[in-house]
């Protein structure tokens, strides 16, 4: 049932992953699907999100235990 569901909105992000901290407390959405430098951290409480750049496309995102903490492995695409 989709009521049973809350949307959240980021203008202008676009995003198809997430990484919802074990704590449930912080999560992360972003995409690999295009070459985007951007994640949006979201504050699960008050649903509060932040977008953050880090300068390179991600490839993924593992968050801490507590949600405090986030690794994003990024970079240029290499041809093989």
């Amino acid at each position: 049932d989709p009521s049973d569901y809350e949307v959240v909105s980021v203008p202008g992000e676009l995003f198809g992953s997430v990484v919802i901290a074990p704590a449930e407390n912080m999560a992360v959405l972003y995409t690999n699907a295009t070459a985007s430098p951007r994640v949006v951290v979201l504050r699960l409480e008050d649903r509060a999100t932040r977008v953050l750049d880090t300068t390179q496309p991600i490839h993924a995102v593992a968050l801490s235990p507590d949600g405090k903490h986030a690794v994003v492995t990024a970079g240029t695409a290499t041809e093989s």
